[in-house]
């Protein structure tokens, strides 16, 4: 077997072949992998892609996207991995966990502190990951309650390759963002203009851009579409997205968002709309490196906890934190993550026995508050 091992130009093809057979096929995604995700399978991107052949047939595969998360006023390089997929005759050889361990190790080599993973296998469980467990609202609006909130004074302008600046610029001022790169704008932004991954606008209120929003078409062809990213003045957003979806040829839109984008929150509550807290929703983390999460994060600890932000530290493969006369270490990895990205009344069995002041401590500077993927995942 050739591999672990990062991919090459002329298995590009081989790549996109198997996973579209695998993801696409029957009951599964309605549009192509490649054109769902046009930064993760490109040439840019083949120091990220990890292949296992036998001979000249690809048997198993693994995507990773690098990708800088800003929150909390600090910058957290990640990494985004899914679309592993082994073929049927290869299955149950090992051949998964050996290409999630090289891509471990080599995102820990390029500095990547956490990924976040795409996918629900018990694979990434049994090598460490553990849900990060969100706070997340879900809503659906027909375009009659939008159209009550619409503001006429606001301008809409299909997005293209003269404004993505402008979209660029929005994203840059968001508290919590993904950071693109040049070459990420190069290919995911200018697929949305094409309108391979649904459609763009940049919203104008005179002349400047103040808000941009994003309807996609859902993976698996179901209506309604989804409000998949918004940026800027959440007011405007909703203000304006009525006559999106005239343009989009759609009459219903659904959304799921973060309880931490309270503009968004509020901006929906004013146009009379409710949006339906949900069960905590899990995307599989895997912290790649506990000390340097915590060291990335020290700003906000410090502003946060002030004197105290030296009693949360970090293990070989997890946290300790000292509060209130206790002292408190992670059992084990995934209890970690939990104490880093999910509220403390989501803590699962791992953490019954955290006690009280370690958790309302904890509760000042976590959970690292997370962006929607929106545009930027797998």
């Amino acid at each position: 077997m050739d591999g672990p091992r990062t991919a090459r130009r002329d298995e590009l093809a081989a790549i996109v072949s198997l996973v579209n057979r695998v993801f696409c096929g029957d009951g599964g995604r309605k549009l192509p992998m490649e054109r769902s995700f046009p930064r993760l399978f490109s040439e840019a991107n083949l120091d990220n892609l990890y292949v296992m052949f036998d001979g000249r047939r690809l048997a198993s595969f693994l995507a990773t996207d690098l990708q800088d998360y800003v929150a909390c006023g600090c910058r957290l390089p990640l990494a985004c991995l899914g679309a592993v997929c082994t073929e049927t005759d290869y299955r149950g050889q090992g051949l998964s966990s050996a290409l999630l361990e090289t891509a471990y190790a080599q995102l820990r080599a390029k500095g990547r502190l956490m990924t976040i993973i795409s996918g629900s296998r018990g694979l990434y469980y049994r090598t460490g990951a553990a849900p990060g467990v969100f706070a997340m609202c879900q809503w659906t609006a027909d375009a009659a309650t939008l159209r009550a909130a619409e503001d006429a004074s606001l301008r809409l302008e299909p997005l293209d390759r003269g404004n993505l600046g402008d979209l660029a610029a929005l994203n840059a001022r968001e508290p919590m963002r993904f950071d693109w790169t040049e070459d990420w704008l190069r290919t995911v932004p200018l697929a949305l203009c094409s309108g391979e991954m649904g459609r763009g606008w940049i919203v104008r209120r005179g002349g400047e851009a103040v808000a941009a929003a994003c309807l996609g078409a859902t993976a698996y062809g179901e209506q309604p579409m989804s409000l998949s990213d918004w940026f800027g003045d959440r007011r405007a957003v909703v203000a304006s997205l009525s006559r999106m979806l005239d343009a989009a040829g759609t009459a219903q839109v659904s959304c799921r968002l973060v309880l931490q984008d309270a503009a968004m929150m509020e901006a929906l509550r004013g146009a009379g709309i409710e949006p339906e807290r949900k069960t905590p929703w899990a995307w599989p983390i895997k912290v790649l490196d506990f000390d340097g999460l915590i060291a990335a994060l020290g700003p906000h600890l410090r502003r946060t906890l002030a004197d105290q932000a030296g009693a949360i530290t970090a293990t070989a493969d997890g946290v300790r934190v000292r509060a209130g006369g206790c002292d408190f270490t992670s059992p084990d990895e995934a209890a970690a993550v939990q104490m880093l990205l999910a509220m403390p009344d989501s803590y699962g069995p791992a953490l019954a026995d955290c006690p009280e002041p370690v958790q309302a401590l904890m509760a000042r500077a976590f959970p690292i508050p997370m962006r929607h993927y929106g545009l930027n995942y797998i």
